[in-house]
């Protein structure tokens, strides 16, 4: 079938294509046209076509930067399948040959270049979005995705075609769950569970759109204001929790569990939002439908969530080293225990700045219960490593690198005891403190992550390149403490990299913090990270003990752990 003859066969769908690529079409006509595209190969191949005439038209007539241009494209087309890009060339040839007859301005190469590139990457982009030769359905999208929040929690759960998002995972787009149930963070502060069969885009930080399926909302005072949009209806989130099913053919119900929420009929002539206190549920057969009062079904968040019994998963552990030996001096050659390392304990080599005047002790010195442990840990008061006074270096090689280079997760916890620092001047010598750093052993010097406090005892990560990030938070002392890092690298774009250290009266949950003490911004590192070395300095011993590395948070937080995950003590 022409391409020509698809505006007479489909001419609703193209009109609202037209209005949507200028800017004018509303949400319920945004809605018809995803789902038109998605069902039909032809209607939207078409669309890919006219948003190629569309960006082509746009781009000729830019000022940006062509060398920033050209990047954000480039990275667009790695990002996507690029079968079609040959007959996609095609399109754009012709239309680059129809405007190179109109009186425009001449060009240079990379400008054509460029305008090339971004028809093409427009395309692929709609196309890896659309997936019209799959079953996925994904919102039509012009811009490149960005992050818009986090994957906190995931019990059985299916996503569509065998999609796997991990815990800890940033989230964009669309996610289709074909059973089990989530808990997704909004970067605006909003939580949500998606249970059961649902599809559920993420427009922004504060702001979703349901297709079907099964939600509950929970947002503090400090995320009010959550949209959710669903087929026939907009509501906001009014410093609430509230649930929200959608049904195949659109029907709304909602059930306000505490505080208001805002509802308005998307497109009921003259309808206004109605607000609803807790307690109220009512239903809403389609977008031209006014609010139906039903009968409330109050299902709360946290009875959800703790219905599936979120517990440990200290069996994803890649790496683990409790200090599980009997009290007193143990050789560094016979320190092996532990899971997911080479080798034992060691002290640095010359070639890692060893100096005969340091770190005269080769053994570990292990005690047991010197840590107030106020989390659940098996066998915690079983075994610790004492750092002694001097600067002592301790390092052990992984089996399984972090490997910045690639796209994956890692988290790390690490138990501290430091001395009591209240009453030491800031600057006294010689500086006290102790540091986790992963390093290279092709190249120990090189890029690195290292977490530690400064004097002052605030949570800091160096990368050893000169590069630091600093919290304005102070860490308490005298006390036992939990650090936790998270590294999410990808193998192009931005790594980020958290920290925050817990005190012994945190509590800790199946969910990482809202909140990091530290987040990086602006690294591209790619070193294979294959060494965990423990660097203690100044006047005063101090006491580390369970140190886990794993690919999400609750592999290496104390949890309570179901029979099925644990680990065996060694």
């Amino acid at each position: 079938m022409s391409e020509y003859n698809i505006p007479h066969r489909y001419p609703d769908e193209v009109a609202i294509l037209e209005r949507w690529l200028d800017g004018e079409a509303t949400q319920q006509e945004f809605v018809r046209l995803d789902r038109a595209l998605n069902e039909n190969t032809e209607l939207a191949y078409y669309a890919s076509q006219r948003l190629v005439e569309h960006r082509l038209l746009g781009v000729l007539h830019q000022t940006n930067s062509d060398d920033i241009q050209c990047a954000a494209i480039l990275n667009q087309i790695k990002s996507h399948d690029t079968s079609e890009v040959d007959n996609i060339l095609n399109v754009v040839h012709a239309a680059g040959r129809k405007e190179k007859a109109s009186p425009t301005p001449s060009y240079s190469s990379i400008r054509y270049l460029s305008v090339l590139a971004a028809c093409v990457a427009a395309t692929v982009l709609i196309a890896g979005l659309l997936q019209w030769n799959t079953k996925v359905k994904a919102p039509l999208q012009t811009e490149p995705t960005f992050d818009v929040g986090t994957l906190l929690f995931a019990e059985a759960c299916i996503w569509r075609n065998g999609r796997i998002i991990e815990e800890g995972q940033r989230l964009s787009g669309r996610l289709v769950l074909e059973s089990g149930l989530a808990v997704l963070r909004f970067d605006g502060g909003a939580e949500l569970i998606l249970r059961g069969q649902s599809e559920l885009d993420l427009l922004g930080p504060g702001e979703a759109m349901l297709h079907q399926g099964d939600v509950v909302v929970r947002a503090s005072d400090e995320a009010a204001g959550f949209r959710l949009l669903t087929p026939a209806s907009e509501l906001i989130d009014l410093g609430t929790e509230f649930s929200v099913r959608v049904a195949d053919a659109g029907a709304t119900t909602l059930n306000v569990l505490d505080g208001e929420v805002s509802i308005r009929p998307l497109q009921s002539k003259g309808a206004g939002p109605e607000i609803l206190q807790a307690g109220r549920a009512v239903t809403m057969d389609n977008a031209q439908s006014s609010p139906r009062e039903i009968d409330a079904t109050p299902e709360r968040f946290h009875s959800i969530v703790e219905g599936v019994r979120p517990s440990g998963r200290a069996d994803l552990m890649y790496a683990y080293e409790g200090f599980f030996y009997d009290e007193g001096q143990v050789p560094l050659n016979q320190s092996r225990r532990g899971k997911g390392w080479v080798g034992p304990w060691r002290q640095r080599t010359e070639f890692e700045g060893y100096r005969a005047d340091e770190d005269v002790n080769d053994s570990l010195e292990i005690v047991h219960g010197q840590m107030n442990v106020t989390w659940p840990v098996p066998g915690g008061e079983l075994g610790m490593l004492q750092m002694p006074p001097g600067k002592t270096f301790r390092i052990r090689k992984m089996q399984r690198p972090i490997n910045l280079s690639e796209d994956a997760i890692y988290y790390f916890s690490f138990m501290v005891r430091e001395p009591d620092y209240e009453n030491r001047p800031s600057k006294a010598k010689p500086q006290e403190g102790i540091r986790l750093t992963f390093r290279s052993s092709e190249d120990y010097y090189g890029e690195s992550l290292s977490f530690g406090i400064t004097e002052r005892l605030n949570p800091q990560i160096r990368t050893g390149l000169g590069v630091g990030f600093f919290s304005a938070v102070r860490a308490p002392s005298d006390q036992t403490t939990l650090w936790i890092g998270k590294a999410i690298t990808r193998a192009t774009g931005e790594d980020e990299v958290s920290f925050r250290i817990f005190s012994e009266a945190e509590e800790l949950t199946y969910a990482e913090p809202s909140v990091w003490h530290v987040a990086t911004k602006g690294l591209n590192l790619s070193a294979k990270l294959n060494l965990v070395v423990l660097t203690s300095q100044g006047a005063a011993s101090r006491i580390v003990d369970e140190l886990r590395i794993g690919p999400t948070w609750r592999s290496v937080v104390p949890m309570k752990e179901r029979e099925s995950n644990r680990v065996p003590v060694k």
